[in-house]
């Protein structure tokens, strides 16, 4: 398998990498996906800061580190598979 190398940097000496590089709304081929899942081993924690994905993006993603349980997902606009979690109230007040 052709390996590729991420551009990560960790964000604490115990936990956490930033990944830096990588549009996670184009596709993602089986060379990056092992690359991301051995990125994931090593930080244990991988950090994506900038993406405006939408939730297939995010079933995509989710997809190359294992199958995707539908357990406790609540519906939301026909994305059954995607939690949306925020800190962000209906009125606009994070907290």
């Amino acid at each position: 398998m052709k390996t590729r190398t991420l551009d990560t940097h960790a964000v604490s000496s115990a936990l956490g990498a930033e990944v830096k590089g990588v549009d996670l709304r184009d596709p993602i081929d089986e060379t990056l996906a092992h690359a991301l899942r051995k990125a994931l081993d090593t930080h244990r924690l991988l950090i994506f800061k900038d993406q405006h994905i939408d939730p297939e993006d995010q079933m995509r993603l989710g997809a190359v580190f294992g199958t995707i349980s539908r357990q406790g997902a609540a519906e939301r606009k026909g994305h059954g598979e995607v939690s949306f979690i925020s800190n962000v109230h209906p009125e606009g007040r994070a907290g």
